[in-house]
């Protein structure tokens, strides 16, 4: 399959396979699908990664790419912060909070 055939769904698919890849157990990866189905947002929960006192979740946005044909944004956040999410600490990147979360891992990729 190449990037110009790759739905939404596979790419969504593809990204939580490369992100879970040698991952640590306890990670766990929520999509906050786009009604648009213009960008790629995941929301990956673990103890692995740093936990920051600021308001924003971390996050890092890619273009498309030969691989990859959607914008795609990948925010870290560890369970304790997933526990306060929905107390608006941190934050959601702009625009995410309209989404509901969709569990794509584990038990939700289809790989």
């Amino acid at each position: 399959m190449t990037a110009a055939t790759m739905t939404y769904e596979d790419t969504v698919n593809l990204l939580v396979e490369w992100q879970a890849d040698g991952a640590d157990q306890d990670l766990v990866i929520y999509s906050y699908d786009d009604p648009h189905r213009a960008r790629i947002r995941l929301l990956e929960i673990s103890d692995d990664y740093f936990a920051h006192s600021g308001a924003e979740t971390w996050s890092v946005t890619y273009g498309p790419s030969p691989e990859v044909p959607f914008v795609s944004t990948i925010a870290l956040i560890t369970h304790e912060q997933w526990r306060h999410l929905r107390d608006g600490r941190p934050k959601l990147p702009e625009g995410w909070s309209e989404a509901t979360p969709r569990k794509v891992w584990p038990n939700g990729h289809k790989g």
